[in-house]
């Protein structure tokens, strides 16, 4: 793969807001609010990342994103739900 890929972590941060700036002078890919799986995604792709083929991964990361609270409680309310049953 021949094109520059970005990273950021904020997209209000220092960090991004220079390089949506230099997206001006330079032509890459800027992908803010990064996560695990997205970086391991971006990292092991075989072709290039092209804008389009970027905001696929994003959604495809958006995916793993979740409040563990949130679901644990959801499967305890699950299996009182199966116990009340039996």
């Amino acid at each position: 793969p021949g094109n520059l890929v970005i990273l950021t972590d904020l997209a209000g941060g220092s960090v991004n807001q220079i390089a949506a700036k230099l997206m001006r002078e330079i032509p890459f890919v800027l992908v803010t609010g990064v996560n695990f799986p997205l970086v391991l995604e971006m990292v092991y792709q075989s072709e290039d990342i092209t804008p389009e083929l970027a905001a696929q991964i994003v959604e495809r990361a958006k995916a793993e994103m979740m409040c563990m609270n949130t679901l644990n409680a959801e499967a305890e309310d699950a299996d009182l739900a199966e116990d009340d049953e039996l």
